[in-house]
């Protein structure tokens, strides 16, 4: 029936309009068909395709067909629901009618003067029409519409063939986003960052005197404005990489769900896609639930928003092959998508290993961070007060809590044992083991053994670091035959499982896809750094 349509519109309308034709009648066609969250431009597609089909085959008398054809309008609204969702809403709310939906298309009523002169044409008024009149009518109405479908095709075909009529997939991705990350947003400060412009060598921004001007802002104020659309974003451990990439993707969540935004966001923990077989791309065609071709459509037209988190975190295997395969992935997917948006996290110790990308170091917290912090974070006014007039009178306190991941543990130590730590090694410490303190005066369990747990910990974080020179995703077989090997050096039996299920429960380690990782790069330093001195001790 399509092609029948197609071919029809094509023969009949291209004496009078030949721009793009056979490329707009598919477009127009698919533009009808895509599914959107608008109940009255919904049906559009159920009821006009099949008049078409009607006017194809000469099945019906054309004066009749003419009322249900007339949809110029209600066409319009829906590209441009499709194409600029915020503008559609604005027009609705103000209740405004065809001329600012044209408007907005780019399109002048000029333009379509015979199809606009129609739009409020009553059905009873074509019954006197002739055959030649009623055809030419119908011919100015399809002509309007592909006037408008050309108006708005690049748009229209990133969004309608983003995923081969995988929308549905899409839509749960993004609603398992929001649930994945909605619980910690709350307690989120946005972080700014800094252009380092030493590092430019080209695309460096430069005022009236040559000189380069280094962009700075929040993350998510640069991605609207950097024009190269791609950064690499520098912290170290503990300055808040992973919750910056986490935040921006659940806002880019929530703007996609309400309408915003047709980007939609995909965080990559680089350090968790250690299957040498696999590509990232196939690792993003996966979270998306979709097929590989799909993905490079939606890479390809711009309709993601590409994050990649923890390039220091990519295991060491022999010869340090994985590391190799992924830098040349990602090097791969810099060049061959320029349209969408990417962000690198990295340590700057571990250097600037794709050029031509501009490099932000994320910025510490200022004192007004700091109290923003503070106030998100705990609720006690006593417990506040005695914060800040630890870090006020102790300015390397004062510089160690300008990591948000110290902040949060020095605050989760005073609300839980009323001591103020003032080391970064033994904030981080007390930390771990104030998770234990709680996790028994709320729970009265009589089986969690701290140092026995401690003990499984430790030989995990060694292990895992001496393997894989960073902290990255291991199975749960690993996990359990590291315990087991524990357990027989030190000569104890415990339940493992119990364990791995109280470790990720307190939040020390993360279960990611069916890998587990500590939940901070710091927490592993500390247990490996905890049995390496009782390796050294025996």
């Amino acid at each position: 029936m399509e092609k029948e349509i197609i071919d029809f519109i094509v023969k009949e309308v291209r004496p009078r309009y030949d721009e793009n034709i056979e490329e707009a009648a598919k477009v127009f066609l698919d533009t009808l068909k895509y599914d959107i969250d608008e109940d009255d431009l919904n049906g559009l597609g159920t009821r006009l395709i099949p008049t078409l089909d009607a006017l194809a085959t000469e099945s019906q008398p054309l004066h009749t067909l003419f009322p249900a054809i007339n949809k110029v309008e209600p066409y319009a609204r829906k590209v441009l629901c499709i194409v600029n969702r915020v503008k559609y809403n604005s027009i609705k709310e103000e209740q405004g009618g065809f001329s600012p939906i044209l408007s907005a298309l780019g399109i002048r009523a000029k333009q379509i003067q015979r199809a606009y002169d129609l739009r409020n044409l009553e059905a009873h008024a074509c019954k006197d029409w002739t055959r030649g009149q009623s055809y030419e009518k119908i011919l100015d109405i399809l002509i309007a519409c592909l006037k408008i479908t050309n108006e708005q095709i690049g748009q229209l075909k990133k969004v309608i063939y983003q995923s081969g009529g995988s929308k549905e997939n899409t839509f749960e991705y993004i609603n398992a986003v929001i649930r994945q990350y909605k619980d910690k947003i709350n307690k989120i400060v946005q972080l700014d960052s800094e252009e380092d412009v030493s590092l430019l060598d080209i695309n460096a921004v430069e005022n009236d005197t040559g000189e380069k001007v280094a962009r700075k802002g929040s993350v998510r104020e640069l991605i609207a404005s950097i024009e190269e659309k791609r950064m690499i974003l520098w912290g170290d451990a503990g300055a808040g990489k992973t919750t910056t990439l986490e935040y921006i993707v659940y806002l880019d969540a929530k703007d996609y769900k309400a309408g915003k935004s047709s980007k939609i966001p995909v965080l990559i923990y680089l350090g968790m896609a250690t299957d040498e077989h696999l590509t990232l791309e196939d690792y993003i065609a996966d979270k998306l639930n979709i097929k590989l071709d799909e993905l490079k459509a939606l890479l390809k037209n711009g309709r993601i928003n590409l994050y990649f988190d923890g390039y220091n975190e990519i295991p060491y295997t022999e010869r340090n092959m994985l590391k190799t395969k992924r830098r040349r992935e990602l090097t791969n997917i810099l060049e061959n998508y320029p349209d969408t948006f990417i962000i690198l996290t990295n340590r700057p110790q571990d250097g600037k290993e794709f050029s031509r990308i501009p490099v932000f170091n994320l910025l510490e917290m200022d004192n007004g961070k700091v109290e923003e912090f503070i106030q998100k974070n705990t609720a006690s006014e006593g417990e506040k007060n005695k914060v800040r007039e630890a870090i006020d009178q102790d300015e390397n306190l004062f510089q160690l809590i300008k990591k948000p991941l110290i902040l949060k543990s020095l605050l989760f130590i005073v609300k839980t044992t009323g001591a103020v730590p003032r080391r970064e090694g033994r904030i981080i410490g007390d930390f771990l083991k104030a998770l234990f303190v709680r996790e028994q005066q709320e729970k009265y369990d009589e089986y969690l053994d701290e140092e026995r747990i401690h003990l499984l910990l430790r030989r995990i974080g060694y292990e895992t670091f001496e393997n894989n020179k960073t902290n990255s995703g291991i199975s749960k077989e690993i996990i359990m035959d590291i315990m087991n090997r524990c357990q027989k050096d030190y000569n104890f039996s415990y339940d493992n499982l119990y364990a791995l299920n109280l470790i990720v429960h307190l939040g020390i380690m993360d279960k990611r896809d069916n890998q587990y990782v500590f939940a901070h790069q710091s927490y592993q330093d500390y247990y490996a750094a905890q049995e390496e001195k009782a390796v050294l001790d025996m």
